[in-house]
C-alpha cells in the first residue's frame, strides 16, 4: 500500500477545516447566548414590578401626606383638637344647640357625634356646657345623631 501525496490533505487545508469549524461553534455559541440573554430579560422585566407606577403612587401619597400635614397645622392653630382621626372643636362661646350646630356646619364640621366608649370620655374632658349631635326634632322623644343614625344605649 503506498500513499498519494496529492491525496492527503495537506497541513493548510486541515486548518482550513479546524478554523471553519472553530469559527462555526464560535459563531453557535454567540447565539446561543444572544437567546440566553433575551430570554432571561423577558422573564426578568415579567417578573419586575411597575417602577413608574409605584413612583406615582409615592407622589400621590407624598402628596395627600402634605394635604394633611396642613389641614392638620391648620385646625390646630384655629383651636381644633385631634383624638382618634377626627378633629373637634370646642367653642367658649355659648349658644343655642340650633346655633352651635350651624356654627359647626359654617366651619364644615358637625356636632359631635359620639360613636365608641373613648369618644364619649374624651368629650367629658371639656368642662362647661357643651353640645351633643343628639336630636329629637323630628320625632319627639326618639333620639338620633345629627347624621341620622340611632342613639347606641351601650355607652
Amino acid at each position: 500500500m503506498t500513499l498519494d501525496h496529492d491525496s492527503m490533505p495537506d497541513a493548510s487545508s486541515r486548518k482550513d477545516r479546524l478554523f471553519r469549524l472553530v469559527a462555526l461553534s464560535f459563531g453557535l455559541l454567540c447565539i446561543l447566548q444572544a437567546a440566553a440573554n433575551i430570554s432571561l430579560r423577558l422573564a426578568l422585566y415579567a417578573k419586575m414590578p411597575d417602577y413608574e407606577a409605584i413612583i406615582k403612587n409615592l407622589t400621590e401619597e407624598g402628596e395627600d401626606l402634605k394635604r394633611k400635614m396642613i389641614t392638620f397645622d391648620n385646625h390646630s392653630q384655629q383651636g381644633w383638637v385631634y383624638f382618634s382621626h377626627s378633629f373637634y372643636y370646642i367653642s367658649s362661646i355659648n349658644k343655642s344647640w340650633q346655633d352651635s350646630r350651624d356654627d359647626c356646619l359654617q366651619r364644615g364640621a358637625d356636632l359631635i357625634i359620639i360613636n365608641s366608649r373613648e369618644e364619649q370620655e374624651f368629650a367629658r374632658k371639656f368642662k362647661g356646657l357643651r353640645w351633643i349631635g343628639l336630636t329629637d326634632s323630628e320625632t319627639e322623644g326618639t333620639w338620633t345623631w345629627v347624621d341620622g343614625t340611632a342613639l347606641n344605649t351601650s355607652y
